[in-house]
C-alpha cells in the first residue's frame, strides 16, 4: 500500500477502485479501459468520491484533491500491464482555474507513464466553465501532452454541437440520469440516441455510464453505444483483482468468473 500526499489530502492507493469499461462488438464483450475512483475508509466506493468532493469549502481545496486523487489513482495503476488504458475524472474548474494542473499532469504523465494515450481524463462540469475560460484550449494542450479527454454528460441539457466540434472528444460518456430506464421513457431514449448522432459527427466514441440492468445495457447497444460501464456489468474492484488477470492487448479479454 502507497501513500500519496501533496498540497491536497493525503489519499493511500488501497482506496482506489477500478471499474472496467467494457466494449461491445459481435457478441464478444472486452475490457477497453479502468476507471478509477475512490472508496470512503469502510471500503464503499458509493461514498468514497462524492463525499470526499462535496468536503471541499473552496475551488483550491478541490483542485488540491483533484492532484491528490489523480497522483494516487496513477501510482495505483503503476503495476497494471503496460497497455493498460485508465480513465480518471477531473474537474472543469481545476483545469479551467488552476494555472499549475496542467505542467503538474505533463509531469506525473512523464513519471507514471511511458505512453501518455493510456491515461484518459474525465472531465465534468466543463459546460460550466465553458463561457468563461478557455477550456477547449486547455483540453487542446492536455492532447498534446499525449492524454485522451472524455467528456462527461451535464445534466440533461441539450447536446452542444459547437462543443462537440470544437474539442473533438475522444470519448462521450451519457450518465446514469440519462441511461438508468430508457428502455421504458421514450424521452430519454431520444435523448440518448441524440447525444450518439452528435458525439458520431466528429468520430467521438459513447460510453453508456451507470448501466444498472440488462435492459439498460440492450437499449444502450441498441442506440449506438459500443462501450457501457455500471454495476450490472461490474462493480468497482481493488486494483489487486485486476493485477492478477491476463490481459490481451490491445483490449482485455472478460473473465465470466470475475464478472461480479
Amino acid at each position: 500500500m502507497r501513500e500519496v500526499s501533496g498540497a491536497g489530502p493525503t489519499l493511500t492507493t488501497a482506496r482506489i477502485r477500478l471499474q472496467p469499461i467494457y466494449e461491445f462488438r459481435q457478441n464478444n464483450r472486452t475490457v477497453h479501459a479502468l476507471e478509477a475512483s475512490l472508496a470512503a475508509p469502510s471500503g464503499e466506493t458509493s461514498e468514497g468520491s462524492a463525499a470526499i468532493f462535496a468536503s471541499c469549502e473552496t475551488a483550491s481545496e478541490l483542485a488540491q484533491v483533484d492532484r491528490a486523487y489523480i497522483q494516487t489513482a496513477l501510482a495505483s495503476a503503476r503495476d497494471l500491464p503496460a497497455f493498460s488504458v485508465l480513465a480518471i475524472k477531473v474537474h472543469g474548474f481545476s483545469l479551467a482555474a488552476d494555472g499549475g494542473f496542467l505542467p503538474f499532469l505533463q509531469r506525473l504523465g512523464r513519471s507514471c507513464t511511458s505512453d501518455p494515450s493510456r491515461i484518459v481524463l474525465e472531465v465534468g462540469d466543463f459546460e460550466v466553465w465553458w463561457s468563461h475560460f478557455e477550456l477547449d484550449e486547455i483540453l487542446k494542450k492536455i492532447r498534446r501532452i499525449g492524454m485522451r479527454i472524455a467528456l462527461e454528460e451535464s445534466g440533461l441539457c441539450p447536446p452542444d454541437v459547437r462543443l462537440f466540434r470544437q474539442v473533438r472528444p475522444d470519448y462521450f460518456k451519457i450518465d446514469r440520469q440519462t441511461v438508468c430506464g430508457m428502455w421504458t421513457d421514450p424521452l430519454k431514449l431520444e435523448r440518448f440516441k441524440d447525444l450518439v448522432k452528435v458525439a458520431d459527427s466528429v468520430g467521438t466514441r459513447v460510453i453508456a455510464s451507470g448501466v444498472e440492468d440488462e435492459a439498460d445495457l440492450y437499449s444502450a447497444l441498441g442506440a449506438g453505444a459500443e462501450l457501457a460501464q455500471g454495476n450490472h456489468l461490474s462493480v468497482p474492484l481493488p486494483v489487486a483483482h485486476w493485477k492478477r488477470l491476463k490481459f490481451e492487448p490491445p483490449l482485455y479479454t472478460w473473465n465470466e468468473a470475475f464478472a461480479r
